[in-house]
């Protein structure tokens, strides 16, 4: 692949990254929510997911040539699904609380996929602007 192409697929290890991100946080917020009595756990969701959604996006775009598209969201988003699908049970079976996790986890598991195409784009435009433009006589490559 030459260096002027651009990348839009995210690597296994920023995925990864992203999806620990996930779990680690919502994990994280969910035993928060117990500890204190909040009700609403399913609240721990959407801060997972907006944190991955935006872990996954800085990591991708340290690599060379990399570029945020529908693609990379979409793929981030299918991770974030997986991720809530599967923290989402086991956090129910080892704390519990949920009410209603037969509905809960499916429509957190949506919400997450859905994140990125909400949230990244700001992540990846803030990271845009600290980049180094190159000098107004400079040719552009």
């Amino acid at each position: 692949m030459s260096a002027s192409t651009k990348l839009d697929l995210m690597d296994a290890s920023t995925l990864g990254i992203a999806a620990a991100a996930y779990v680690g946080t919502s994990a994280v917020a969910f035993a928060l929510a117990r500890v204190i009595g909040f009700q609403q756990l399913t609240l721990a969701f959407v801060v997972g997911a907006i944190v991955a959604a935006n872990v996954g996006p800085y990591f991708h775009y340290r690599r060379p040539s990399a570029q945020l598209t529908g693609r990379t969201k979409a793929q981030l988003g299918t991770v974030l699904f997986v991720a809530a699908l599967l923290s989402g049970a086991a956090l129910q079976l080892t704390i519990g609380g949920m009410l209603h996790p037969d509905i809960v986890i499916p429509i957190a598991a949506v919400g997450s996929f859905a994140f990125p195409f909400a949230v990244s784009q700001s992540m990846w435009k803030a990271l845009d602007r600290n980049k180094p433009r190159p000098k107004p006589d400079a040719p552009l490559s």
